[in-house]
């Protein structure tokens, strides 16, 4: 198994952020990164990440790393 560093930003002492944002800035990054190493493939991205493809759906559209569909 391959351990990824450095692909999360440490907030600066002026960062005046909530944890949640920074919980949600740190999860949305990772989703990015698995993405990248999955080529894009959604369905091997989420089993990487231990999540549903519902899950990851609805968290790529969350953090606005897809665009929503039009129904």
């Amino acid at each position: 198994m391959t351990v990824y560093t450095n692909f999360f930003t440490p907030p600066t002492a002026t960062c005046k952020n909530t944890l949640d944002q920074y919980v949600a800035q740190f999860e949305a990054q990772l989703i990015g990164k698995a993405l990248e190493h999955c080529r894009g493939n959604k369905a091997k991205a989420a089993r990487l990440l231990g999540l549903r493809a519902n899950t990851l759906h609805y968290k790529l559209e969350r953090y606005g790393l897809i665009r929503n569909r039009k129904k």
